[in-house]
């Protein structure tokens, strides 16, 4: 597998966000002695004290803890990238860093959910991170999307489409793509969205009939 360069520097720097900022949010949350030995991976430390804050409802402080886990990811990436070393590593890194910035993309939107006005802006921060890191997750295009479209902000259906072009036997993607479409309200929108909608009915529905010719 072709390994292609991800440009490091251009990430997001770690901690902010171009329109909310969190800075005001103090970390309560330190990292107990009983959860770290000699063996353990100070990342995977991270990982584990967010999935405790984030089950309290305390979502600031567990983004704190996935912020500082994608930054060791981050320079144990670069280092091997600088070193053009194991292939392998770097294609694990990656995917760890990819899926750690989708995981805080997640309980950012919980946050958002509970009324955090932060929620949706550290979202996409977090979704647009992880495909600098995979950009070929559908996963992370999707759900990029449903943010977007949410948030109001440019970008949303690209991303709907480019979810389906990566991987077009989810039906949630499909759906997410017609209310897009729905939203615009033209006949040609409204007439694309129907076609989706069927889709996504026949992903969720299969048979030999209706799968065939669709969108």
């Amino acid at each position: 597998m072709r390994i292609s360069p991800i440009s490091i520097s251009m990430l997001p720097k770690m901690g902010t966000v171009n329109k909310v900022t969190r800075s005001n949010l103090p970390f309560r949350g330190v990292l107990e002695d009983k959860f770290v030995s000699s063996s353990d991976d100070k990342s995977a430390v991270f990982d584990r004290q967010a999935k405790r804050f984030e089950s309290i409802g305390r979502y600031d402080d567990a983004i704190s803890c996935l912020e500082q886990s994608i930054e060791l990811k981050n320079l144990a990436l670069k280092e091997e990238l600088l070193g053009l070393r194991d292939r392998d590593k770097i294609n694990a890194l990656k995917i760890a860093a990819g899926r750690t910035c989708i995981n805080a993309g997640d309980v950012s939107r919980k946050a958002d959910d509970a009324n955090n006005p932060w929620g949706l802006d550290v979202s996409d921060k977090f979704y647009s991170m992880a495909l600098e890191f995979l950009p070929e997750s559908h996963e992370a295009h999707f759900k990029l999307a449903l943010v977007r479209s949410k948030s109001g902000e440019r970008g949303a259906e690209f991303h709907a489409r480019r979810a389906i072009e990566i991987n077009g036997n989810i039906p949630e993607y499909w759906e997410l793509l017609a209310n897009i479409l729905y939203s615009r309200g033209e006949k040609k929108d409204i007439d694309e969205a129907n076609r989706a909608i069927r889709k996504a009915n026949v992903l969720r529905n299969p048979t030999p009939e209706t799968d065939a010719g669709l969108y």
